[in-house]
């Protein structure tokens, strides 16, 4: 608890801002909403967080519970359970195999166990696959394990959500991304999960349509031809144009209904 609260920040503001995340996670477990291990484990990790971007990782997890629960998608009296091992869900009765970690599970409203993979930003969870990691397939295996169970990918804010669109494979020799290879979202829809992007749920049928639309204006707008734009060769354009629309709400202005 100290180190999360006395730590230097490279971001002075976020000292204040991880004070108020907390306050409001020990408000969530008084009121039986967040478990103590897990707020536990969410301050351990805002301690031994290295850099601003993991603390906004780490504290993306609290965020994510605290809006299932204002947004009514947890059971009655059941807490969301956060940053839990596979051998302490098997201990309160969940089998999440073969996920090693549920940054987020609970008993849902509708019925179902849910397991989300929660990240503070598009960036860490491109960041994530460019290690890869298979904790999307993971998801997919054990949504499709069984009946009752919903998986899905939450990044915790649309600020900087363009960043999905970077390339997951990396050059051994360059250790640069691999241009044209999957980008972020390309393997979010390959996994059929659905991805929640701050306030905005989306289904794989609405992730797909999202990207054609965007690839689609983006040969309209002159950032390239059709092969440049897919292969994401016309370099310059493409930060530009994807400069222009920094958030949801930005890209809705733009593309209209496409945005759901």
């Amino acid at each position: 608890m100290l180190g999360a609260l006395t730590r230097t920040y490279g971001d002075p503001a976020l000292l204040q801002r991880v004070r108020t995340e907390v306050e409001a996670g020990f408000v969530a477990v008084q009121n039986g909403e967040l478990t103590r291990k897990g707020l536990a484990a969410v301050i351990s990790a805002l301690g031994r967080a290295e850099n601003d971007k993991q603390v906004h990782n780490a504290w993306a997890e609290l965020r994510h519970a605290a809006r299932l629960t204002v947004g009514g998608e947890v059971a009655p009296t059941q807490p969301v359970h956060v940053g839990l091992s596979a051998e302490r869900a098997a201990q309160l009765g969940f089998d999440i195999s073969p996920i090693h970690e549920a940054d987020a599970l609970y008993r849902g409203a509708d019925g179902n166990v849910h397991v989300n993979e929660v990240k503070g930003s598009a960036n860490a969870l491109v960041e994530k696959l460019r290690e890869q990691s298979d904790q999307l397939d993971r998801l997919a295996a054990w949504q499709g394990g069984g009946t009752g169970r919903m998986a899905e990918g939450v990044i915790d804010t649309d600020h900087g959500w363009t960043d999905i669109f970077g390339e997951t494979i990396i050059d051994p020799v360059t250790r640069r991304p691999v241009r044209g290879s999957p980008h972020g979202l390309d393997r979010v829809i390959a996994s059929k999960l659905p991805l929640r992007i701050g306030s905005r749920r989306f289904t794989t049928d609405q992730l797909r349509t999202l990207r054609q639309a965007i690839l689609d204006d983006m040969i309209a707008s002159g950032v390239g031809s059709s092969a440049e734009v897919r292969a994401g060769t016309a370099t310059m354009a493409y930060a530009q144009y994807f400069g222009a629309i920094p958030t949801l709400e930005d890209l809705a202005a733009r593309l209209g209904s496409a945005v759901p």
